[in-house]
């Protein structure tokens, strides 16, 4: 274990002193102070003969990569943290756990790592194997190594990502509010810190200790977005990423996925939502992990705080922001019309009829809704309604013989 060497003479006590003097809390999905860990490391260590672990590791649904950009910009200040921890609890491995996408971009961080004696694993942290030893997060890790370099300031670490992107990455003074940190929130639907759901008009709550960031991200959702859309894209993902191990996490994120995407495709029942919520009481304490407490607790907010649009979605079969194909209705305006033919030569199903000059009729049973033919369509003369279908020519007409009445 190579330690820093201010940090060589300092007595493990001492060293664990500092760190509660600090009050430094843990980062995650439930934040905890890192005294109450040590407290319960110390415990497990004078009752079980077992070898102590210092697990340093990110989410599991940290999918943004938000603390990717903090581990490359403090390695060495990371692997000081992990190193002064496990000599203060006087653990006798260090394990770096990082997401198996990051192994190419963390070479070097590795040969580092491994230089200081510390393994470095890649996958999903499995919390029934971490059982027993001191998990911290590289963000914790970072805080204790610059706490014994005198340049500790208190906050949590956030990212903001808009669009998929992450505009910030910084440490964030408790107190801030989240409008300061969005700045604009006129054009976001909605925001979520962590998975937890929040409208705009929540954007004045302060960040402190007591709320938790879960994995460091604050996600911005354009206005106008179909709310029910975004859940299924999460849970998609979400789906994708999880290991599988734990039952409730595979197969509860499979039903409730399965629910929302039958809402989404006009199939959704009032009953349903209630067994999503008890799909999601059970996952929130029966994951061994945040993928799937994360997913469940997602899907359970946009159902509390867009109730309206739920229902409007399974009762009215209507999208309130006009996304969701199922419940839309796609033809050409035949006034708009000029016979061109690009939406027939990109139409997949063969769904619309017509010829050269001729308004182009789209077969309502045929149509898949893919959306090539809106793309195609240089006139925006192909369309969308809600319900029922304007008055259309019934048979194949030359373009401009119609007149609007």
């Amino acid at each position: 274990m190579k330690l820093p060497k201010d940090i060589q003479n300092i007595p493990p006590k001492e060293i664990i002193k500092t760190i509660e003097a600090a009050n430094l809390c843990d980062f995650g999905v439930y934040p905890k102070r890192l005294k109450d860990k040590i407290l319960a490391a110390e415990k497990r260590k004078k009752r079980c003969s077992s070898p102590l672990t210092v697990i340093t590791a990110v989410h599991n649904n940290d999918f943004t990569d938000a603390y990717l950009r903090l581990l490359l910009q403090n390695t060495q200040e990371i692997l000081d943290g992990m190193a002064i921890l496990a000599w203060g609890i006087q653990a006798e491995a260090m394990i770096l756990q990082l997401p198996q996408r990051w192994r190419q971009t963390t070479a070097e961080v590795k040969a580092w790592a491994e230089s200081r004696g510390i393994c470095v694993q890649y996958g999903m942290t499995d919390m029934r194997q971490c059982r027993g030893q001191m998990v911290v997060h590289i963000a914790a890790a970072l805080d204790i190594a610059q706490v014994f370099a005198g340049n500790y300031k208190v906050g949590t670490y956030l990212s903001l990502c808009r669009d998929g992107i992450c505009e910030i990455s910084e440490k964030v003074p408790y107190g801030t509010t989240v409008r300061q940190i969005l700045k604009d929130t006129e054009n976001i639907e909605f925001f979520s810190i962590g998975q937890r759901i929040y409208k705009p008009e929540e954007a004045d709550m302060e960040l402190t200790e007591e709320v938790p960031v879960e994995n460091g991200v604050i996600t911005c959702w354009s206005k106008n977005c179909c709310v029910i859309q975004e859940a299924e894209k999460v849970l998609l993902k979400l789906r994708t990423e999880s290991c599988g191990k734990c039952t409730f996490c595979r197969e509860g994120l499979i039903q409730i996925h399965s629910i929302v995407k039958g809402i989404l495709q006009g199939k959704g029942e009032l009953e349903k939502l209630d067994i999503i919520r008890e799909i999601a009481q059970a996952m929130s304490f029966s994951n061994q992990c945040s993928v799937g407490q994360c997913g469940a607790e997602f899907v359970v907010g946009t159902m509390e705080k867009f109730a309206d649009d739920y229902e409007s979605h399974i009762v009215k079969k209507k999208c309130r922001a006009q996304k969701c194909s199922a419940f839309l209705q796609i033809y050409i305006d035949p006034y708009k019309c000029t016979g061109c033919m690009e939406c027939m030569d990109v139409c997949e199903a063969d769904a619309i009829e017509g010829k050269a000059g001729y308004i182009h009729m789209i077969d309502e049973f045929e149509c898949t809704k893919c959306g090539n033919c809106m793309e195609a369509c240089e006139e925006q003369a192909v369309k969308t309604v809600e319900g029922r279908l304007p008055k259309l020519p019934a048979r194949l007409t030359k373009c401009g013989r119609l007149k609007r009445h």
